[in-house]
C-alpha cells in the first residue's frame, strides 16, 4: 500500500507521498490522483519524503497535469526529496522548456528547472 496523507488546506489539497513510488504502486498513485483530480481542481503534491521512485512517478504526475490544465484545474510540486532531484535529473525530466503551453493559467511543464527549484546550467 502507498504510504500517503491528503490535507485540505486553504489553497486546495496536499497530497504527501512517503517511502519508495515506484511501479509495484502506480496503479494506486493513478487511483489516488484520479480521485483527487475528480473532487479537487487546485492540489500540491509534496514529494519532499519519497525514498526511492521511477519514472512511473514521473509519468502519472505528468498525465495528471495534462489533466488538469485541460480541466482548467491546478497541480503543483511542493517540493521533492533528493532521491526525486536524482531520478528527474538523470532520466532528462528537468527542462528548460515545457511540454504545456504557458497560455493555460501559466501553468508550464512541472519540470521546468525554474520550478522544480534548479538552475540550468
Amino acid at each position: 500500500m502507498l504510504d500517503r496523507k491528503i490535507e485540505e488546506t486553504g489553497d486546495g489539497v496536499t497530497l504527501k507521498l512517503y517511502g519508495d513510488v515506484t511501479i509495484q504502486s502506480a496503479a494506486e498513485l493513478k487511483n489516488i490522483l484520479v480521485e483527487q483530480l475528480g473532487t479537487h481542481s487546485d492540489l500540491t503534491i509534496d514529494l519532499s519524503y519519497v525514498t526511492d521512485c521511477d519514472l512511473s512517478l514521473f509519468q502519472l504526475i505528468c498525465a495528471a497535469h495534462k489533466r488538469s490544465v485541460k480541466d482548467a484545474g491546478t497541480i503543483r510540486i511542493g517540493d521533492c526529496s533528493a532521491a526525486v532531484y536524482g531520478m528527474a535529473s538523470s532520466s532528462g525530466f528537468l527542462r528548460t522548456s515545457g511540454c504545456v503551453p504557458d497560455e493555460h493559467q501559466g501553468q508550464g511543464c512541472l519540470w521546468q528547472c525554474e520550478k522544480a527549484g534548479v538552475k540550468h546550467e
